[in-house]
């Protein structure tokens, strides 16, 4: 249990330090997600969610979700937001040079 403890210690830690880093002010709500986010990416062995996603360009799985029931479609536009937050914060400079068509 302590491990898990410190797993969010540490993830609380680093997203505060980039709150100042960064000098902005992430909301408690948005804190509170990205947490969780970071603590399931922790514990996963599927971090690129490819039951939905497939090696699928993020477009596609978007528009196949609309035409899904309920739950299909929130868990697959969650998976691309996830992916979305993960690549802009993994590789920012990567987003500057592409273009989106």
């Amino acid at each position: 249990m302590d491990i898990v403890k410190g797993f969010d210690g540490f993830f609380v830690d680093e997203i505060e330090s980039a709150e100042e880093k960064l000098q902005i002010q992430i909301s408690p709500h948005s804190k509170l997600y990205l947490l969780h986010l970071l603590k399931h990416l922790s514990e996963s062995s599927d971090f690129f969610f490819s039951d939905v996603v497939q090696d699928k360009p993020l477009s596609i799985v978007i528009m196949e979700a609309l035409h899904k029931n309920l739950f299909e479609k929130t868990r697959d536009l969650k998976a691309v937001g996830d992916l979305s937050l993960i690549f802009s914060g993994l590789y920012p400079e990567h987003l500057t040079r592409r273009t989106v068509d």
